[in-house]
Formats: C-alpha cells, structure tokens, sequence
C-alpha cells in the first residue's frame, strides 16, 4: 500500500502513530484504520456515507472502500468537513449577546454538528477552552478524492457552465454551499421563486430487478421559513432519478442556478417576509391576490388585511392568489 503523504504528515502533527489512511493507487482502495475514543472519526464518516464495512483481521480493525465510492458520497463528506468549520468558527471568541441576531446565527453554525455528534459517539464539551473539532484525514482523503477526479470535475463545471447538466455531473452541480433558486419544486406553490441552499448530496447506486445498475442522485438542500411566531432553518431532501443525455441547468427538477439579482430580489423580499411573518401587519391587497379558503373563489375586491401567520398555521387550507402585489409576495415567500 502506498501511504499518501499528506495524510501521513497530519497524522504526526496530530500526535498519533500511523497515517490517517492508506490507498493503493492500483486497487483504487482506500484504507482507514478504525479508532477509539470521544472523537469524529474518519473511518466512522466514510461508513456512515458509503456502503463500507468494518473488517478485523488479526486484531486490526479497518475500514475500506474504493474511490468511486467515496466520489459518490464526497457531497456528505464535504458536508462534514463544512459542518466541522462552521462549528469551529462559531465557537471561537466571547458569546454574543442573548437575543441578538449573531446569537441565533452561531447557534444554526453549531447546530449541524451538534445534531450528529450522537450519531458518532461524540460528546463535545463545547465552552471556552475546549478546543476545536477535527476528523483527523478527512481534508486529505477530499484532497485525494478531488485530485483523482479533477478531469471529470472540471468537465462538468465547463458543462454546467454552457447551461447543461447530465447525470454524472449533478454532484458538480448540488455541490454543498451551492445557491440554488426553486420555482415551486420543493416548497409546492407554483411560481413562487424560493432561495435554497445545497447542504449535502450523493450518489446511490443499487441493483435493478434485471440485473443492471440503477443511479438515484439525493440532494439535501435548506432554506429559511416562518413558523408560528419564529423563523427557522428547514431542510428538505431532493431526488433525481437516473436519466441520459442531457438536461438544461434551469429545467433540472425545478431548480436553476441562482443569480446575483434574483438573491438581491429574495432578500428584499425576505426583510418584508421577516417583518409580516414576525408580526401583526395591516397590508392592502388588490383584487384577486387571496383565494379563498372554502368554496366562493378568489377574493374580488381590494382592501386590507392583517396577516397572522400563527393563527394561519392553526386554521390550515390557506392558499396563495397568482396575482403579484407586496400581500400576496409576503404570503407566498
């Protein structure tokens, strides 16, 4: 097996014996010994995204899996590593005031990695003092899995960037951090444009009846909504079934890439979300921007309303008009 050197060096400046993995560039394989201890571990993440399993043989316990599939699973484990940094970045210096808007974003920072700690067997002390987190390889072992493919992933952008996409470039495509602009896709209304965030994506690869390999691409994508009297970060996991060729970027399931003036159009639109949803808020509508809950249709005459979004939630059946105007923007944000 040829050690890759990187991994190697982080190894001893971490204080450890041995690299954090090993591949051997003829198999395709890469090798991680399995470790103990309160502590996100490498081999641990690439079981948790791949269909790896743990091997002991003569007392040494290893995980291994081929590059594939780590390039199939590479949207979750640069999820991780994303994860770890935020949480890092969020834990660093004083806390900020309670209540204060840098209050509620380090907690959605620290939330991703706390919400998965127990899923490794971690506790994080968390507090001043306790250091930041680290899975020890995992930079290097994307490096290798980045380097490896870098052909094929420069292809793709080249594609996605002439407005094309096919299947083996939608990991390029809903790559973690990715903006992504839906037009009612995810959120269920129709021409109502929504920002979304790409938290994570993979491949999945499985066995069909006939003996053939069937492709589902999974996407997890997050945006920010009212609920009751708060807002909130929600997420909401996106499929894309196998397909040939391929498909313009702004018909790909809904979702097309989004520009620099439709994020300045959904912010502007965000501040009056945030002031109507957070609130009691008289607004004018004009003719046919409510549709009626029950029977008798869209609402035929201007006029005022106040908009409880808490009191919406509770009665449920409340539907959006198609008609533009700031009431029925606010309401179908």
């Amino acid at each position: 097996l040829g050690v890759l050197q990187p991994s190697f060096t982080a190894a001893m400046a971490d204080g450890e014996d041995g690299p954090a993995f090993e591949y051997d560039e003829d198999s395709g394989v890469v090798t991680i010994p399995e470790r103990d201890g309160n502590a996100f571990h490498l081999s641990v993440a690439v079981r948790k995204a791949t269909d790896a399993k743990l091997s002991v043989r003569g007392g040494t316990r290893t995980v291994s899996a081929e590059l594939q599939r780590l390039h199939d699973a590479r949207g979750v484990l640069r999820a991780l590593q994303a994860d770890v940094d935020a949480y890092n970045a969020a834990s660093e210096g004083d806390p900020p005031a309670e209540g204060s808007p840098e209050e509620a974003l380090r907690r959605y920072r620290r939330h991703r990695l706390l919400q998965q700690a127990p899923s490794y067997g971690v506790r994080l002390a968390g507090g001043p003092g306790a250091g930041p987190v680290r899975v020890r390889g995992l930079h290097e072992l994307l490096a290798l899995v980045d380097d490896a493919f870098a052909a094929q992933d420069a292809e793709a952008r080249r594609m996605i960037d002439r407005g094309e996409c096919d299947f083996a470039s939608l990991g390029e495509l809903f790559r973690p951090g990715r903006e992504l602009l839906d037009q009612g896709a995810a959120t269920g209304v129709p021409g109502a444009p929504t920002g979304f965030r790409c938290r994570a994506s993979y491949l999945r690869r499985t066995r069909t009846v006939q003996g053939g390999e069937g492709r589902t691409f999974y996407v997890a994508l997050e945006c920010v909504v009212a609920v009751g009297s708060a807002l909130a970060v929600v997420e909401y996991t996106h499929l894309v079934a196998d397909y040939t060729g391929t498909r313009p970027v702004h018909t790909q399931d809904g979702f097309s890439l989004l520009t620099r003036g439709a994020r300045e159009a959904l912010a502007a639109r965000g501040r009056l979300y945030a002031e109507v949803a957070l609130g009691p808020t008289l607004m004018e509508h004009g003719p046919g921007d409510f549709e009626a809950a029950g029977p008798g249709g869209s609402r035929t005459v201007a006029g005022r309303v106040m908009v409880d979004t808490s009191g919406a939630l509770a009665h449920g059946n409340v539907h959006v008009g198609r008609a533009g105007g700031a009431a029925a923007d606010a309401a179908s944000a």
